[in-house]
């Protein structure tokens, strides 16, 4: 007997106690304010407003917000979540969610409960939430209004500050155009007149060059090597320019051949540049001495041979002027 009153106490403790305890965990419930809604309960198509649940909680209870990341319910669409924002307020906490949302189709959306978990130390409690209701009303249209045309552009006055970089642009380029002409007929008025250099022909240039040489005078100085290289090199350059050979390339062989098959008509001229440049290997590559006659005839021998090929094209007088420098050239020679 004091066996079964012993059991009957023990499981009336049990009992006490879990009443106890789901007492508790409805009241810290209960202490926790839950409340969903919209911004408003009407919006056109298309438009964003915000959804906001609310709690005012103490502190230390734990709420447990679902998270809405694409969707608040169907047809109604979540575009951005803020954080939370917390306020502390004695020992309680008021939190606030925002969502900012839309919804693409009109019509009365109804959304169901949601239920928020809320943790305390007396355990775990569920709350259920209703949210506010959302219209979506469609964009009316008008269909009395006739469609009408496009406005045609305003006019407008144009101002001084419009005009300002164009006429700008117009007295800089006259400013331009007005130094150009002033240049112009300055150098007309006293400029010097402009020459232009006139391209002498191969001969004119080697028996230029041959006066020159003879001028120079060196052979009599000494300088009897510098006085062949020199002499070659313009005999050289008028056959590579009169008859297009290579001559600065080519062996004095090589030169008196192609000469000899350019020049079928002077084969007197041919072996006067033969003598010339056969001597002059001579003296530039075996060191050989020529004697001062042998000097001045190589000179002579370019002389004539520049004047036996130059173009037969030339006047009479200009080729009587030629031969008679030819020969005062002739007689300076052999004078000096």
């Amino acid at each position: 007997m004091i066996r079964l009153v012993r059991f009957f106490k023990y499981r009336m403790s049990l009992f006490l106690l879990l009443v106890v305890t789901l007492q508790t965990s409805q009241l810290f419930a209960q202490d926790v304010k839950i409340n969903a809604q919209f911004d408003s309960t009407k919006i056109l198509i298309g438009d964003q407003i915000k959804f906001r649940i609310n709690i005012d909680q103490p502190a230390g209870t734990m709420v447990k917000v679902p998270a809405f990341t694409e969707k608040i319910a169907d047809k109604i669409e979540v575009l951005k979540v803020f954080l939370p924002d917390t306020v502390k307020q004695n020992n309680r906490l008021k939190v606030s969610y925002e969502y900012l949302v839309t919804s693409f189709d009109s019509g009365e959306y109804v959304l169901p409960s949601i239920a928020i978990p809320v943790t305390t130390g007396a355990g775990t409690d569920t709350v259920q939430v209703t949210p506010s209701g959302l219209t979506v009303i469609p964009v009316p249209t008008d269909t009395i209004t006739q469609v009408k045309d496009i406005k045609p552009p305003m006019n407008t006055p144009i101002n001084f500050a419009e005009l300002r970089p164009y006429i700008a642009g117009v007295v800089l380029l006259a400013a331009i155009v007005w130094l150009v002409f002033y240049y112009l007929r300055k150098q007309k008025k006293g400029g010097e007149p402009v020459r232009v250099k006139r391209i002498e022909p191969p001969y004119v240039i080697a028996i230029q060059e041959l006066d020159k040489l003879r001028a120079e005078k060196l052979w009599q100085n000494n300088m009897v090597k510098q006085y062949y290289i020199r002499l070659s090199e313009i005999v050289r350059v008028y056959a590579a320019e009169r008859y297009g050979i290579e001559a600065l390339e080519m062996t004095t062989e090589e030169i008196v051949e192609s000469l000899r098959r350019a020049i079928v008509d002077e084969p007197t001229s041919v072996e006067l540049v033969k003598h010339l440049l056969t001597l002059a290997d001579l003296v530039k590559f075996a060191k050989a001495n020529p004697l001062p006659n042998e000097n001045e005839v190589s000179l002579l021998n370019a002389y004539q041979f520049v004047n036996n090929t130059k173009p037969v094209s030339m006047g009479l007088q200009q080729s009587d002027e030629q031969d008679s420098t030819k020969e005062d050239n002739n007689q300076e020679v052999f004078k000096s």
